[in-house]
């Protein structure tokens, strides 16, 4: 039997009533994000509730195993959008009949407080099959085994920025020292395949909405053959190959799965050590592939 895995992210719920009013909202940096959120934004996520809710509906029926979630939940990091967002994403991800993997996006970790409250209010898919590889650390890389032949790591690039035009991802010294760590493990290394999920697209090296550390990454990664890359922050779905061609990765951009006209997922069947991928679509108020 194959592994059945939905790859998602960018949801990107509206704000709750009120949420403007707590304490601490209006900080410089979030200025600008609440006027474009009211004048543009956020008329292209008006109905992420319901899309979010049919995900449900769609795992259950096609028997989805595993979530791999790239993050971005929220708008602006506000506490009362996590504590929103909390029972919604719970609901969705234990659809999945095996568990969920999750990591955080830029509007997750939107300024040094949104990091500590998306922590506390989503710890959603944060369990680790290989502990005790390095130190933990908040934000530490996490494994889960794919039976009979595959596993993901899991990694943060998201970090908070001071200015609002900043919206970078880096990877920091302990993640990289830990992504060695277990890239070089045995157990990783006789899989046939390995994906590596993470906010941020590999090769999006953008000083100020892309990684910046895309070069580092590249080096840590180069000349492993069993890897495939997923990520979100594109709010367009795509998929490609980095790398030479003795040693390309293939990539698959989950694109946003409720901005509003360009709704889309990758549903990913992995058998016999061959992956078949195919996009999902918003249709008539449910979900296609």
């Amino acid at each position: 039997m194959g592994v059945k895995i939905l790859q998602f992210g960018d949801v990107h719920l509206p704000l709750p009533a009120g949420a403007l009013r707590a304490p601490g909202a209006w900080r410089p940096r979030r200025i600008p994000a609440i006027a474009n959120y009211f004048l543009l934004r956020g008329r292209h996520y008006a109905a992420a509730r319901e899309k979010l809710a049919a995900l449900r509906d769609f795992l259950r029926r096609e028997g989805v195993e595993w979530i791999f979630y790239a993050g971005d939940s929220v708008a602006m990091g506000l506490e009362s959008e996590f504590a929103a967002a909390s029972p919604l994403l719970e609901e969705v991800f234990r659809a999945a009949r095996r568990g969920a993997v999750a990591v955080p996006g830029n509007h997750d970790f939107y300024t040094p407080r949104s990091v500590r409250d998306f922590r506390r209010l989503l710890p959603w898919g944060q369990d680790n099959d290989l502990p005790g590889l390095f130190p933990d650390f908040p934000g530490r890389p996490i494994v889960r085994f794919l039976p009979p032949d595959a596993a993901v790591v899991a990694f943060e690039t998201a970090c908070p920025h001071f200015f609002f035009w900043n919206s970078s991802g880096r990877l920091s010294r302990r993640t990289r020292d830990a992504l060695r760590a277990l890239l070089a493990h045995p157990r990783l290394a006789a899989l046939g395949t390995v994906f590596l999920l993470t906010h941020y697209p590999p090769d999006d090296a953008d000083r100020f909405h892309g990684f910046r550390d895309a070069d580092a990454l590249a080096e840590l990664l180069a000349g492993r053959k069993n890897l495939v890359f997923l990520h979100g922050h594109v709010h367009a779905a795509g998929r490609r190959t980095v790398g030479p061609a003795s040693a390309a990765i293939r990539v698959f951009c989950s694109g946003s799965l409720t901005k509003e006209g360009a709704e889309s997922f990758w549903l990913h069947e992995l058998e016999g050590g061959r992956l078949r991928s195919r996009r999902g679509r918003w249709s008539g108020g449910a979900w296609r592939v």
